[in-house]
């Protein structure tokens, strides 16, 4: 029994020596890197080198050529797929990619929808036949035989005032014209579609394989007994190809059409709005060059090492950026002493606030300071403010970067 015991407690120190072994190279891979990257920019800055963003790549911008309506003809987005790193930024942290961010899409279901497209050619329209509501009447030549007369002075006896004018009175009205139909409908034909009627039958080539004979007396022995092998034949109409030769005066105009679900065929159409990634290659084109995928490309970038140059720093570049570099350690040294440590729970002032002017709390002269508001009440405080750490109203406090100073001191 004691043998298992001591057995067990072997096996257990075997456990944790396996996991101290596993914790160990977790923090030196960490050290590691974390040294590297700290001498990688300390070398940078002690060799007066820099490396600063120079990307010229542009995105696609559309003109008025890229377009047929509002359809996108040209086959390129006007953006480019990218997320700004590290290296979008300038040693003091300033943005120095131009390029815009724009997140890559997959299309899924839900960028679907299923809608009905229309797949017939013909052109949808109405067949027509002219009625009389399609013509109007129109005034052509003047038809009358008879001659336009009004009656004057001259036509009547000067004495007895009997009309002696043999001509009669005449004036031309609309029953002295003739009048023609004229059309006036919107179409300006009839729908009309040949048939059997609008053809006739025209003899072409002789097709019969059978040769023309007719007996004749050598056809036949002195017994008068048929002796000819060939067989009597006369060409007629069957021997003939006919052909159907087009006789109507009139142009064959489209019978009208009207879509019907025929006409149409559910298909899933993109409806997101987005783009997903894509290069054109061979596949994409014809064989004259154009386009035909359907497909706008769209491409991702990430900086890489030609989107970059190296510069050289003066002492004065690289003194500044030390010390930046220093400040930045010192920033976050202080962060994490003030996370460490524990807050007042009573809201009293800290030993580092020290009130101006001669007076100075103590004791039961400076009265109390309340759970609640964290407010300093007494008789003998004179000046004031409080240097130091200010007492705020509310004592849940946590400080942030605005509490700092360049220099990393609490200024809060």
């Amino acid at each position: 029994m004691k043998f298992l015991t001591q057995a067990a407690k072997v096996r257990n120190e075997q456990k944790k020596d396996k996991r101290r072994l596993a914790v160990f190279l977790c923090l030196a891979v960490i050290v590691a890197l974390g040294t590297a990257a700290a001498l990688k920019m300390y070398g940078q800055a002690m060799s007066h080198k820099d490396k600063r963003l120079i990307c010229q790549l542009e995105a696609h911008q559309h003109t008025e050529q890229c377009y047929d309506g509002d359809k996108v003809i040209c086959g390129y987005a006007d953006y480019i797929v990218h997320t700004h790193n590290d290296d979008c930024y300038d040693s003091e942290g300033i943005l120095a990619c131009h390029l815009q961010e724009a997140a890559a899409h997959t299309h899924t279901d839900e960028c679907y929808a299923e809608e009905e497209v229309l797949v017939c050619t013909e052109q949808e329209q109405q067949a027509h036949q002219h009625t009389e509501s399609c013509y109007a009447p129109e005034k052509g030549d003047l038809q009358c035989q008879i001659e336009e007369h009004a009656h004057t002075e001259g036509c009547y006896d000067a004495e007895t005032g009997e009309l002696i004018c043999q001509i009669e009175e005449h004036q031309h009205d609309d029953n002295c014209y003739a009048w023609e139909e004229v059309l006036t409908c919107a179409y300006a034909a009839e729908s009309h579609q040949h048939s059997d009627e609008c053809y006739t039958k025209e003899k072409g080539d002789l097709q019969c394989q059978i040769e023309e004979h007719t007996h004749a007396a050598e056809c036949y022995n002195e017994n008068n007994e048929l002796i000819c092998e060939k067989e009597e034949h006369i060409h007629n109409d069957e021997c003939y190809a006919w052909n159907d030769v087009l006789t109507c005066n009139l142009e064959e105009t489209p019978a009208g059409h009207t879509h019907t679900d025929a006409c149409y065929e559910k298909k899933k159409v993109l409806t997101c709005g987005q783009l997903e990634l894509h290069t054109h290659d061979e596949s994409c084109q014809d064989e004259n060059g154009a386009l035909v995928c359907g497909m706008l490309e769209l491409k991702e970038h990430t900086h890489q090492e030609e989107c970059f140059e190296t510069i050289e720093l003066t002492d004065e570049e690289v003194a500044a950026k030390l010390e930046a570099e220093k400040l930045e350690d010192s920033f976050h040294e202080k962060r994490e002493e003030d996370a460490n440590e524990p807050e007042d729970e009573t809201g009293s002032v800290s030993e580092d606030a020290s009130v101006s002017g001669d007076a100075s709390i103590s004791g039961d002269e400076a009265g109390s300071v309340s759970d609640g508001d964290a407010s300093i009440s007494g008789d003998s405080i004179s000046g004031d403010s409080v240097s130091g750490n200010s007492v705020s109203e509310n004592d849940a406090h946590v400080h942030d970067e605005s509490c700092y100073d360049a220099a990393g001191g609490l200024m809060c």
